[in-house]
This record gives structure tokens, C-alpha cells and sequence, in this order.
């Protein structure tokens, strides 16, 4: 976004604030859901302007979600719960946040927050699908996190200019990560993993099965039943690879994703995979070869084993 579109859209020389108190929570939160589930997390967060232009990001929350170990799902309903508990409690012009005391600027705004746990703090095309959802008359804001403590802070501006910024979040610091107990119950109640696709396997052969309708520009096709065996040593690393591909393979083959993001995915996914010594890659083919195996629902073609110890 160009300056002078960012100052037409009235948040010109905008400043965004977060107490580390809350920071770490985030960080609580992406943490406790990579360890227990190996997922991904989100939640919602206040933005309050307590001074003009001055706007703290504050009260976060996880709602109701569906997570995968790259994918995460908030609860419709529990999103307008959340906006309408903070929205009661936020009504009157003064607010207290820690020891200090503001008069708001405006109405309160919420920001969509969600972590990308050991990969790097991006926006994946499935981010700036969920981004568009949070469309309304003026701005919106979302929040990656990793657990490197890195972040990517958006501002999307739908009027009365379409338009977006990746700008600074400062963090006012003064303490460390902690999980609670509480938040661990919180994390077990509201946080599942979606069903698992049926597998096969016995202790040397993996068999792989999933289904799904895809369809590409004028060419839509139903490749059916997904089914790959490998001689693998480990079949858990094997279905953890086999399921990291199965959704980047399903966004690109849905359209949601274009061949470029495909890519840069998959070459991130690969990243990960060797930083959590998964054994396997996969192959980034060029968009012909990769229709192709697609279309012959042959997925072991893009996985390559790698030798013990490899870190290729």
C-alpha cells in the first residue's frame, strides 16, 4: 500500500502497541497447540484506539477451532460472542488497561490473530483467503505469529480504497512465555483436530487413501481415491509428509492456489520437514508434470525418502 493511500484511508502515521503480557499469551497459545497436537492456533484480539492514532492490541483470546499442523478454523458463533462480550465491556468511552486509564477514540475493532508455530511468520494463500472474509466498510487487521517470535501485522483497508499494508507492531516488554494450567483446559475444550482420512499400512508397506472433487479453469475432473504405497521405515513420518501434501495438493488443484504459491509452500513445507527430521521431501515438479500426477492420482511421485541422517 502506498502512503498516500494508507493517509486516505485515515490511519496515516497510525501506531499499533501490544503489552508483552498479551504478546506472550500468543505466544503460550502457539506454543501449547505445537506441542500437544503439532498445530497451528488462532483467536481474536480487542484493538482499542486509547490515544489518537494510537491503537493497543489487547484480550486475547482462542475460540471454538478446527487446526491442522497448517491450517486453522474459528467457530462463526464464537467469533460474535467474543465481539459481543468485548463490545459490552468496551461501550463506555473510558477503559482501564493494566494500571493506566484512556478515553477511546473510536469504536472498539477486532483483529484476527493465528500462529505459524516453527515455519516463518508469512501470508500463506489460505491467510489472505481467510483476510478477505474479514471484509467491511472501512479496515480490518490481521496477525501471523511464529514461534521465533516473529510476526507479519496487516492492515486491509476496503474503503474507500482496497488496499493493504504489512506495518509494525511494537511490543512493550517485560516478561516471559508461560503457559498455564488454565490455558491448557482452555486448549483441550476448544481446540480438535479434523477427521483423519483412513489409512493402511503394514510394517513395511504404507497405503494412503483420500478423495476429494477438484476442478481447474474449464477442465474440472474427479481423481477419486488418492492411493500411494511406499516401502517406508517409519510409517508415522510417512503420513505426516503424505498429509502435509494432500492439503497443499487439494488447495492447488481447487483453484484456491496458484502454481507460484504452490511452490513457495511446498518449499516452506520442506523446510519445516527437515527442521523436524520428518525423513521425507518433496519434489517441486514444474505446474505441467505436477498436473499430471495429479491427474494419474499419483502422489508418491512427489515424495522422496531420505537417506538416515540426510539432510537434503
Amino acid at each position: 500500500m502506498a502512503k498516500n493511500e494508507l493517509a486516505c484511508s485515515g490511519l496515516g502515521k497510525s501506531r499499533f502497541v501490544i503489552r508483552q503480557k498479551d504478546w506472550l499469551t500468543l505466544q503460550a497459545w502457539a506454543k501449547l497447540a505445537h506441542d500437544k497436537d503439532g498445530n497451528e492456533i488462532s483467536g481474536m484480539l480487542c484493538v482499542l484506539e486509547i490515544k489518537p492514532k494510537v491503537y493497543i492490541l489487547t484480550n486475547p483470546e482462542i475460540l471454538q477451532q478446527e487446526n491442522t499442523g497448517h491450517t486453522t478454523k474459528l467457530d462463526a458463533d464464537a467469533c460474535a460472542e467474543y465481539y459481543t462480550k468485548y463490545g459490552v465491556r468496551y461501550d463506555s468511552k473510558k477503559v482501564r488497561i493494566g494500571k493506566e486509564s484512556f478515553t477511546l477514540q473510536s469504536d472498539i475493532r477486532y483483529c484476527w490473530w493465528h500462529s505459524h508455530h516453527t515455519m516463518s511468520a508469512f501470508w500463506s494463500s489460505t491467510d489472505e483467503n481467510e483476510i478477505e472474509q474479514w471484509q467491511n466498510s472501512s479496515w480490518s487487521l490481521a496477525l501471523v505469529i511464529n514461534l521465533a517470535e516473529e510476526y507479519q501485522f496487516r492492515i486491509n483497508v476496503w474503503e474507500p480504497i482496497v488496499a493493504h499494508a504489512d506495518v509494525r507492531l511494537q511490543i512493550i516488554r517485560d516478561s516471559k512465555v508461560k503457559i498455564t494450567k488454565e490455558m491448557e483446559e482452555q486448549y483441550e475444550e476448544l481446540c480438535s483436530n479434523p477427521t483423519k482420512a483412513n489409512h493402511s499400512w503394514n510394517d513395511d508397506v504404507l497405503s494412503y487413501n483420500n478423495s476429494y472433487n477438484v476442478g481447474k479453469v474449464n477442465q474440472t475432473y474427479i481423481p477419486g481415491m488418492y492411493q500411494t504405497t511406499l516401502i517406508n521405515d517409519n510409517n508415522v513420518d510417512l503420513m505426516n509428509c503424505m498429509s502435509i501434501l494432500e492439503d497443499v495438493a487439494s488447495n492447488f488443484v481447487t483453484g484456491e492456489i496458484d502454481y507460484a504459491t504452490f511452490k513457495k509452500e511446498v518449499e516452506e513445507l520442506n523446510k519445516n520437514m527437515k527442521e523436524e527430521k520428518i525423513g521425507f521431501k518433496i519434489k517441486v515438479l514444474n505446474e505441467q508434470k505436477l498436473w499430471t500426477h495429479l491427474q494419474h492420482k499419483d502422489l508418491s511421485k512427489l515424495i522422496t525418502k531420505l537417506p538416515k541422517g540426510g539432510n537434503a
